[in-house]
């Protein structure tokens, strides 16, 4: 399964929690009708204050299917 890696810093003073959203659009001669941009997958990360986390995205076969 395709997957892909995100990283980012937390800046906050205190402990937090976010998720990470990934959205997949169209190549732009497709001949398929879809959406601009939909939701393909996410994750939630956990982070200390001035920590760094690395996100993995799982993307489903088909998040690629018309």
């Amino acid at each position: 399964m395709p997957a892909l890696d995100a990283s980012g810093t937390w800046s906050g003073a205190r402990l937090g929690r976010d998720v990470v959203l990934l959205y997949l659009s169209p190549p732009t001669d497709s001949p398929a009708a879809r959406p601009e941009r939909w939701p393909a997958g996410f994750a939630s990360v956990t982070a200390g204050p001035d920590a760094s986390v690395e996100a993995e995205i799982a993307l489903p076969e088909r998040a690629f299917q018309v």
